[in-house]
């Protein structure tokens, strides 16, 4: 939906059409044709975001802060190998928004980049995307491919 119903185009899509706002093409490498990235639900992207999060966790030993743990959703923390901090600290409980914590998610996770050759110009990419979904959806592809660049270098 492009307008509301008084006819004008919503800020998000006048910012859009006039290039402010940015939502970079993905790559579809991590959905075999399948699925398109557009379809798949911000729930989904979050998980496997985590997941990645996780595997750069174990192979580069770096121990994910608190703060950002605490922002692992409740259905996730009993099968992750994170050290997740007690229950009472998680701050996902069913009365935090979702949207809220992936919207916090998509910019924490970011830091971790920073000092990485995707570092370059980050945040301003960032907050050139128009939703939570699109960053983390950016991030994902980001952090897959720096966990296979980091497991080959290990290898080789």
């Amino acid at each position: 939906v492009d307008s509301f119903s008084g006819g004008k185009p919503t800020l998000e899509t006048q910012l859009l059409r006039g290039q402010i706002l940015r939502n970079p093409k993905l790559s579809n490498n991590n959905n075999n044709g399948n699925e398109d990235e557009d379809e798949r639900s911000i729930d989904a992207i979050e998980t496997l975001l985590w997941l990645a999060l996780e595997e750069f966790s174990l192979c580069t030993e770096f121990t994910l802060p608190e703060e950002v743990l605490c922002l692992i959703p409740p259905s996730m923390t009993s099968y992750m190998d994170l050290s997740v901090p007690n229950s009472s600290m998680l701050i996902s409980c069913p009365n935090y928004p979702n949207l809220r914590r992936q919207k916090r998610l998509s910019f924490t996770a970011a830091a971790f980049l920073e000092n990485t050759e995707f570092g370059v110009n980050l945040r301003q990419i960032l907050l050139n995307m128009s939703s939570t979904k699109t960053r983390l959806a950016f991030l994902l592809e980001r952090y897959e491919y720096l966990n296979d660049k980091i497991k080959y270098s290990m290898m080789g």
